[in-house]
């Protein structure tokens, strides 16, 4: 599983049907803030973040709230 590094943006392309999954180190007491911006509005992402775990649609920590976009 690639990690992320916080602060430095991450430039890839995601075909459909086709999931990503990260690692991100974040210290204690302090908060992850996520930004998925897609070059098409028009599609339809998901993004789910888990504590020590895999997210998914099913077990997850947070979730964008704002329905499928493509910006999240």
């Amino acid at each position: 599983v690639p990690t992320l590094q916080i602060g430095v943006p991450y430039d890839g392309l995601l075909s459909a049907g086709e999931d990503l999954i990260f690692r991100v180190f974040v210290g204690a007491g302090e908060t992850l803030r996520l930004d998925l911006d897609s070059a098409n509005d028009d599609l339809a992402n998901e993004l789910y973040v888990r504590f020590e775990g895999l997210p998914s649609s099913r077990e997850f920590d947070a979730a964008y709230q704002g329905g499928l976009q493509g910006d999240q």
